[in-house]
């Protein structure tokens, strides 16, 4: 299973980002703060979630059950939240920010209409 053009795309504006803030520190302020070990707790269950799908731990004809998981990942506070990390005036990254909140939005809407169109096997 490969991650979507979205999420890639997503993947490079959040090194960009990483890039811009590295490049030009003076112009970055932090905003809000986020746990290092809630981070890292979160990555594992990113982790464990795409091992358990790619090992059919979760299966793929569970359909309802993966896109519940898909919009509690695209509501998730890391996903919704990460544009307040800093506060900039730097146009580069607010455009990117912008970019990746507005394909978010669309991608989570997305998964709900698809997820009430999907019965519930359970």
């Amino acid at each position: 299973m490969s991650p979507k053009p979205e999420e890639m795309r997503h993947a490079q504006h959040l090194q960009r980002m990483a890039e811009i803030v590295a490049g030009r520190p003076a112009r970055f302020e932090p905003n809000r703060a986020f746990s290092a070990a809630a981070i890292q707790r979160f990555m594992a269950y990113l982790e464990s979630l795409t091992e358990r799908a790619r090992t059919n731990g979760i299966p793929r004809t569970d359909q309802h059950r993966l896109l519940c998981l898909a919009r509690d990942l695209e509501q998730s506070i890391l996903e919704s939240k990460c544009h307040e990390l800093v506060k900039t005036q730097d146009a580069e990254y607010l455009a990117l920010i912008r970019g990746i909140i507005a394909e978010t939005a669309a991608h989570k809407a997305r998964i709900v209409a698809r997820l009430t169109a999907t019965p519930n096997p359970g």
